[in-house]
C-alpha cells in the first residue's frame, strides 16, 4: 500500500504545534530528521531536542488530499506554512529499510 509523505521544514519551536496539527488532519506517524548533519551531542536528563533546521515527516493513507491536508495546517496553526512538499511513496519493508 503506497502512503502520501508530507514534509515541512521547521525550527525546533515549531514541532510541536505542527506535531499535533498533522496528527489532528489524520497523519498515522509522524518523524523529525535533521536537514543539515547537525549532530547533536549527550542531550540533558529527560530532554528531546532538535536540529535547528528540522523536516518534520507525516505519513498519510495514500488517498488522503495534500492539499486538504494543507488547508487544514494553515486553518489549525493560523500562519502561513513554511517550506512543504507532498510526495507518494510505495510501501517497503520499513524495518529493514531503517537498518539500510
Amino acid at each position: 500500500m503506497p502512503w502520501l509523505q508530507v514534509r515541512l521544514a521547521i525550527s525546533p519551536e515549531q514541532a510541536e504545534t505542527y506535531e499535533d496539527a498533522l496528527l489532528e488532519v489524520g497523519a498515522v506517524s509522524i518523524t523529525f530528521m535533521d536537514a543539515e548533519d547537525q549532530p547533536i551531542f549527550e542531550p540533558d536528563l529527560n530532554t528531546t531536542p532538535l536540529w535547528s533546521h528540522t523536516h518534520l515527516l507525516a505519513l498519510f493513507e495514500a488517498d488522503t488530499n495534500p492539499e486538504q491536508v494543507f488547508a487544514h495546517l494553515r486553518l489549525l496553526t493560523g500562519v502561513e506554512l513554511p517550506q512543504h512538499q507532498a510526495e507518494v511513496i510505495e510501501d517497503q519493508d520499513w524495518e529493514r529499510s531503517w537498518m539500510d
